[in-house]
């Protein structure tokens, strides 16, 4: 929880050599790269955006006063899924934008640049759409975008497979 803390914060004192220690062990975690996603969690992953955007439709064509409220966390939430499937760290949703766009955030908390610039665009510009036509169309390329990355989808037939755990 502490490691970007650890790794730029400046030691003062440390008599018995446990803050360096742990400045180590942060340096060790935060170089460790998360564990590539298994084809049913992708699968389940493809299925939340699909349903997401279904939702997002459902709100948009029922002219529900709620959907801008729908529209923004759903942006959080494909954004949070395709970090996941890209096996990056979570990015809270107050800082996203910063993330994105800030290299001062990314040298201030050791993050590195978005690996897709493609996507970058797509969700700055799905953040500032204020003309509900346009964040509907907006949204459904950014999900499809990240269904591409993802190795596409298709609900019809749709059906997960996942293997059995003892």
């Amino acid at each position: 929880m502490s490691i970007v803390q650890l790794m730029t914060g400046k030691i003062l004192f440390d008599n018995t050599g446990i803050l360096h220690e742990l400045k180590i062990e942060a340096e060790h975690w935060l170089n460790n790269e998360y564990d590539e996603l298994n084809k049913t969690i992708v699968e389940m992953k493809k299925y939340s955006l699909w349903d997401s955007l279904d939702n997002l439709k459902d709100c948009f064509e029922q002219k529900r006063v709620d959907f801008h409220f729908v529209y923004f966390n759903s942006l959080a939430n494909v954004f949070s899924e395709y970090c996941q499937f890209l096996r990056l760290e979570s990015i809270p949703y107050y800082q996203v934008h910063s993330y994105l766009i800030d290299p001062a955030y990314n040298k201030k908390y050791l993050k590195n640049v978005f690996p897709d610039s493609i996507f970058k665009e797509m969700f700055l510009k799905a953040l500032i759409e204020t003309d509900i036509q346009r964040m509907m169309e907006v949204y459904e390329e950014l999900v499809n975008h990240v269904m591409n990355q993802m190795g596409d989808f298709d609900i019809d037939g749709w059906k997960i497979k996942s293997p059995l755990i003892e």
